[in-house]
């Protein structure tokens, strides 16, 4: 039996543009955000959908919005698929990093396998917190096609968990863009990823990915 879980990045938002981090403080979309999330829903309108969730932000659930109202659905929130908890980084611009916390950007930069935010969490915890989540929907929803509105920092650790935590791949993957789909494919309980940060749907307002 096939489960198909369809992990869509949140559209652009004001930390995105404004290079701060974000982590898990809420922070609006920008209008090209919005837009980004009307078009992929548009685009995405003859797809299959079983049942939508988000992770708790609003940013999230801003995205999922237009797929929801679409298809008469409500969403479910799954608090496990929140963004990295990012402690002392909350809020400050990019730039900054590197002088406040060298030791830990160092490792953002280079190793985000063993990167732990200060006061916040470690790149092991989000990677299990995250694929723990996906295997519990995947129990949820045996046979179903849904969509997960989330995070970039969520959504990166995936492949990574994936391919039996394999921390050279969590180095290597990059922050899916924004409005993008990564699709994981469940056969028998196993789960793999079928396609990563898919954003051929968004026409010509696709964004940059950069920060989660």
């Amino acid at each position: 039996m096939e489960t198909r879980i369809l992990l869509l990045r949140h559209g652009q938002s004001v930390a995105n543009i404004e290079k701060f981090f974000a982590g898990r403080t809420d922070i609006p979309l920008t209008a090209l955000g919005e837009e980004q999330a009307r078009m992929a829903a548009e685009s995405l309108k003859d797809l299959h959908l079983d049942r939508i969730f988000s992770s708790p932000l609003e940013r999230a659930k801003l995205t999922a919005l237009p797929f929801a109202t679409a298809r008469g659905l409500e969403i479910e929130i799954i608090p496990e698929l929140i963004e990295w908890c990012a402690g002392k980084w909350e809020g400050m611009h990019f730039d900054d990093l590197k002088e406040a916390f060298p030791e830990e950007y160092y490792y953002w930069k280079n190793d985000v396998s063993h990167l732990r935010m200060p006061s916040g969490e470690s790149g092991y915890e989000v990677r299990e917190r995250v694929g723990r989540a996906l295997e519990g929907l995947c129990e949820k929803c045996k046979g179903q096609t849904v969509l997960v509105a989330c995070h970039g920092g969520v959504i990166k650790t995936v492949p990574s968990y994936f391919a039996g935590c394999d921390d050279k791949l969590f180095n290597q993957t990059k922050v899916p863009g924004n409005c993008s789909i990564t699709e994981v494919v469940f056969e028998n309980g196993v789960g793999s990823v079928a396609r990563y940060s898919d954003d051929s749907h968004l026409g010509n307002i696709k964004s940059e990915a950069f920060i989660i």
